[in-house]
């Protein structure tokens, strides 16, 4: 069993506020959520990928699979860009492949207080024992945080829509 805590967890932590620089999160698994400067990241769901196109099916002994997210931009103020080449997957240890067939690719730029949902898709062994999803959170610093692929799972989370018209709208 992970020893890794869910954002749940800390939340309801009876240890001192203030994090020592070894206990700031850098794994998550579904229904976890990342707060990275103004993007609060959900990690909504996973599981394998079925492609119906005949055509574009995965290699002998691969499967595709999906992660899916919600980024949400808390700025008040800046726009924030989320690429889909922001994302590395590697299944016990080795570098997959990414699949960009997938139905619900993730890449946008959001303006101040806007929201996106959409999947990472990968091509990777069916035998694999463990699969990890690395985010570069800033392609400046390199810092990188891990998601944990955990099959089908999903965190039940639904994106709230902001229908708020953006100021000077016609």
């Amino acid at each position: 069993a992970s020893t890794q805590s869910t954002a749940a967890d800390k939340n309801q932590s009876t240890e001192p506020a203030t994090e020592k620089a070894e206990d700031v999160q850098t794994v998550y698994k579904v229904g976890d959520i990342l707060h990275d400067g103004n993007m609060d990241i959900v990690y909504v769901s996973s599981g394998d990928y079925q492609e119906d196109n005949e055509f574009m099916q995965p290699a002998e002994g691969k499967k595709y699979i999906f992660m899916n997210f919600a980024f949400i931009n808390t700025s008040d103020k800046s726009d924030s860009s989320i690429s889909l080449y922001s994302f590395e997957c590697y299944a016990d240890g080795y570098s997959c492949d990414a699949y960009y067939g997938g139905d619900d690719d993730l890449s946008a730029t959001l303006s101040a207080g806007r929201s996106t949902q959409g999947s990472v898709y990968f091509e990777v062994p069916t035998d694999a024992k463990e699969i990890e999803v690395e985010y570069e959170t800033n392609m400046f610093t390199q810092d990188k945080i891990t998601f944990v692929f955990e099959g089908d799972k999903d965190s039940g989370y639904v994106l709230e829509k902001n229908t708020t018209a953006t100021e000077g709208t016609l």
